[in-house]
């Protein structure tokens, strides 16, 4: 459907003592009538450390380019969230990819 969005939340623990990869086979959006926008496939690795918490961010969506057209956001990325001592505001701050993935996912 039109609009339709729904935020999928999963908890996973995972090892820290080697690198982690996300990989994704991509993500398509329907538009108006038979188009449509996709996002390819990509995977990345992080170098995750002990006792901290990350948000894996993967999604699309579309929105107006100044001259009109359609234009795809592809978020795809692992974010640390890290709490301001002595209150309750956590900042989520983009991590840098570690190494080259070792496999990308295939159709």
């Amino acid at each position: 459907g039109r609009r339709v969005y729904k935020e999928v939340v999963t908890e996973y623990r995972v090892r820290t003592d080697l690198p982690f990869q996300i990989a994704t086979l991509g993500a398509t959006i329907g538009g108006n009538g038979s188009t449509y926008l996709s996002c390819a496939g990509q995977a990345v690795v992080y170098k995750l450390e002990p006792g901290k918490d990350y948000e894996a961010l993967v999604g699309v969506r579309s929105r107006s380019s100044n001259d009109g057209e359609q234009a795809l956001i592809c978020m795809f990325g692992v974010i640390e969230l890290v709490s301001l001592p002595g209150t309750s505001i956590v900042i989520p701050q983009k991590l840098t990819p570690a190494a080259p993935p070792q496999v990308v996912c295939k159709n």
